[in-house]
């Protein structure tokens, strides 16, 4: 699971205006958001840079690392 769409919905930005920023079509976010389609390492560079975060908070590392110190 990754954490793209709540990143998107906090920044108030649409699937629709994400897909014009990095290139690809608004139903292909939809895909990413719902792990539909696999986002690659250079799409996860865009998004992150789109949406002024890092890769681990899209892809959910930090979360996953936090739990494993408890």
């Amino acid at each position: 699971m990754n954490h793209l769409r709540d990143i998107r919905k906090s920044r108030d930005i649409t699937m629709k205006e994400l897909g014009e920023i990095v290139g690809v079509t608004e139903a292909a976010i939809g895909y990413y958001e719902t792990g539909k389609r696999n986002i690659n390492y250079e799409m996860l560079l865009r998004l992150s840079e789109a949406l002024n975060c890092s890769v681990d908070d899209i892809v959910g590392v930090i979360a996953i690392t936090a739990l494993q110190a408890n």
